[in-house]
């Protein structure tokens, strides 16, 4: 992206409706005013809004150094907001009207696309994580390193920008650049999609020990305990065997808690044991990995390859050490109980296209104690998506169509109270006033006729 430069000072600036700052999606509306100073005499007026990705890579040999580096256009989208009638500059754009400020205002309208539109001039192989062809999801903005090593002191810059760039031409020319951050939508999360944790040995926890002996003395002499572990083996000490999984949600929201819910099942015990021993958490810890890589096309005298990098940068999301039998392990443990298991609310979501990809897996680990006896279990660990911004509504259902009432008969009760004649306190309530008056007058005895 040009060097931004979109100041209120300046001749040309853009004004933007709203706040500058607002990460803008797909489908949003961007609207604003061009002000442009009579002075500049521009004989032409461009708006343009563009997005691209930038890759750089540093490929090291000894003391020396190869930097490669990439560019590729995601879209471009243009609007003449004025054109003179005469060539060269003029004050022709006066004729639009001056406003308050002394400044030619010229209003524009966009609307965010959804998809990258344009082809890359340099072709993109297809490969696993990466994308080829136009029509892919716009990734996020974002300006990060990526470091193949702690030790490497060269930096890996990579970017994807969009900005808005006005294009002035007249007595001299002017580009004024504005960015705008943009943020994929969110799409609805459903809860009840976890993490694939198909039955694995990983996910299993077996102890034996004598000390799961319900005869164990724990205040037996040293030179018992010493004779003990000399004749006994593992198949005379008592054993228990469980499975312990964390169902962790395939997408997580960055900034919220990750809703981690345990299950833990018995599977088999040895015959001496007649309860199930109780199983303590000593330490948890909860893991976000990411892998950020990079690729820029090369062709050379050995064939067209990719250069590329990648990182593996950890997230220590949780990490908690627990007191000695103080916190009791058991089926649906809340995960909120062991403590917080909140994302970094700046964390670059999921993504992938041309030259850049940045993927996220987790990694679920506890350390457990039974009869004093310690061991550590990896809960959970598979890929998933972490996504960023404001969550959409799921997909509503069309109203209800009310329905008419049921269709029932009239009793012949019912009839007859229907069709009772009203009663003349009825009449009188229900009939108009005029109506009313000339029934009182009915009632009135006629005058005697007139003798003469």
């Amino acid at each position: 992206m040009p060097t931004p430069n979109n100041f209120r000072s300046r001749p040309v600036y853009i004004d933007l409706d709203g706040n500058p700052s607002y990460h803008y999606t797909c489908g949003d509306v961007i609207r604003g005013i061009v002000r442009v100073h009579p002075t500049v005499r521009p004989s032409s007026v461009k708006l343009f809004l563009k997005g691209r990705c930038k890759m750089k890579i540093v490929v090291q040999k000894g003391q020396n150094s190869t930097t490669y580096k990439e560019k590729v256009e995601l879209f471009s989208h243009g609007l003449k907001l004025f054109g003179s009638s005469q060539p060269g500059a003029s004050y022709e754009i006066v004729n639009k009207g001056i406003a308050e400020d002394g400044n030619v205002e010229l209003p524009f309208q966009f609307i965010f696309p959804s998809s990258v539109e344009s082809n890359p001039t340099t072709r993109f192989p297809e490969r696993r994580g990466f994308e080829h062809q136009p029509g892919h999801p716009l990734p996020p903005s974002l300006s990060a390193s990526i470091r193949e090593s702690s030790l490497s002191f060269s930096s890996n810059d990579q970017a994807v920008e969009y900005w808005i760039e006005a294009q002035v031409f007249g007595k001299a020319a002017h580009s004024v650049v504005q960015p705008l951050p943009f943020l994929p939508p969110v799409p609805f999360i459903d809860p009840t999609r976890f993490i694939n944790t198909t039955p694995d040995r990983r996910y299993e926890l077996f102890v034996t020990s004598r000390k799961l002996h319900p005869d164990y003395n724990p205040d037996e002499k040293i030179f018992r305990r010493f004779k003990n572990a000399l004749t006994s083996n593992s198949e005379k000490a008592p054993w228990a065997k469980w499975r312990i999984k964390a169902y962790v949600p395939t997408t997580l929201l960055a900034g919220a808690q990750i809703p981690i819910k345990i299950s833990f099942q018995h599977l088999k015990s040895s015959e001496e044991l007649l309860d199930v021993p109780p199983l303590y958490i000593r330490r948890v810890q909860v893991k976000l990995i990411c892998t950020s890589s990079a690729r820029i096309p090369y062709s050379g005298f050995t064939g067209e390859r990719d250069i590329d990098t990648s990182e593996i940068d950890e997230h220590l999301i949780l990490h908690r050490s627990f007191p000695e039998q103080k916190m009791l392990l058991y089926d649906d443990l809340p995960f909120s109980d062991l403590g917080p298991t909140k994302l970094p609310e700046s964390i670059i979501p999921n993504f992938q296209t041309f030259g850049l990809q940045w993927e996220y897996s987790i990694h679920v680990k506890l350390e457990l104690e039974c009869a004093k006896v310690s061991s550590k279990v990896v809960a959970c660990h598979g890929p998933c998506r972490v996504v960023r911004g404001t969550i959409r509504p799921p997909p509503g259902e069309p109203p209800a169509q009310e329905v008419p009432p049921p269709f029932s008969e009239v009793s012949s009760s019912t009839e007859k109270v229907l069709s009772k004649e009203p009663s003349a306190v009825d009449t009188a309530i229900d009939a108009p006033e005029s109506s009313t008056a000339g029934a009182e007058n009915a009632s009135k005895e006629p005058p005697p006729p007139y003798q003469g």
